[in-house]
Order: structure tokens, then sequence, then C-alpha cells
């Protein structure tokens, strides 16, 4: 996946490219990639929102997983409330299910909008005291520069 990020264009990984990436790398050690049954999920870095990663269902489906990535990406991108409402929309998404799989063998089981509310809600308190220690560096820095300026012009 590394390499697909590395040859996508404009910063956009597609499915097309995941999977071609994917079908080379499979094939250089003998073997097809449909083969492995390979089942994908969104995860971004969300640790100066919140102090964690924020992940998605698994998903058979890549282009669905990719369009919630993007989702993810641009909620975080657009501040917490837009971010909080992506997750709960991930979290809350449809659960893979493989034919001929063991019951419950999924790593997290489905989840209801109100438990995806009350997951985002813990977690972006659970950060509030770092986000404060954050605000307080940026206030005094942003004070430090302003004496400086002022002490050189006053």
């Amino acid at each position: 996946i590394a390499e697909a990020g590395s040859l996508a264009q404009g910063g956009e990984l597609t499915a097309a490219l995941v999977l071609q990436v994917l079908a080379s790398a499979s094939a250089q050690r003998g073997f097809n990639v449909e083969d492995m049954g390979l089942c994908f999920r969104a995860e971004i870095r969300a640790g100066s929102t919140i102090r964690r990663d924020i992940w998605g269902r698994f998903s058979m489906d890549l282009r669905r997983v990719l369009e919630e990535r993007t989702l993810l990406l641009a909620g975080k991108q657009a501040g917490w409330p837009a971010l909080r409402a992506a997750w709960i929309a991930a979290l809350t998404g449809p659960m893979l299910v493989r034919k001929g799989a063991p019951r419950g063998w999924n790593r997290h089981a489905r989840v209801s909008p109100e438990k995806a509310a009350a997951i985002a809600d813990a977690a972006w308190e659970a950060a509030a005291p770092k986000r404060r220690r954050a605000d307080m560096r940026r206030q005094r820095a942003s004070e430090q520069a302003r004496e400086r300026h002022c002490g050189r012009h006053g």
C-alpha cells in the first residue's frame, strides 16, 4: 500500500492503483492476489486531535474503504465536528461477513450510532488535557513573539 501511495497522482489512492500494486507484488512471489482473500479498512492518524488513530470497518470492498478513508481525511481537515461525524459513519458501516468464517471472528462487533458517538466523544474527552496543554504552549509562544516584536519596535 505504501508503494501505491507513492505512485498516486495528486496524493489520491485509487482502488485500481492499490490492486495493481498488490497484483504485481503477489505475481513476483508466485501467487494470485484474489486467492489471499484480503480485507481492508481505512485508518488515519488523529494524534493531534484525540491522541489515537481512527479506523473504519473491515471490508473486502477496497473502493468502499478508500471512500471511507477520503471521508475521514476530509473530516480531519475540517475539524473535530466533521471528523466526529465521519468516524461515526465509519464505525456504523456494514460489517464484513465471510462465508464459512467462525462466528465472532471479526475484531469489532456491530456498533450502533449511539455507541459510535459514545466512542468518539470518549476519545475527545480523554484527549482534552493534551489539547489544553498544546493551546497553552501556543498562547505562550504567541505572547513571546509579540513581546519580542514590541521590544524591537517599542
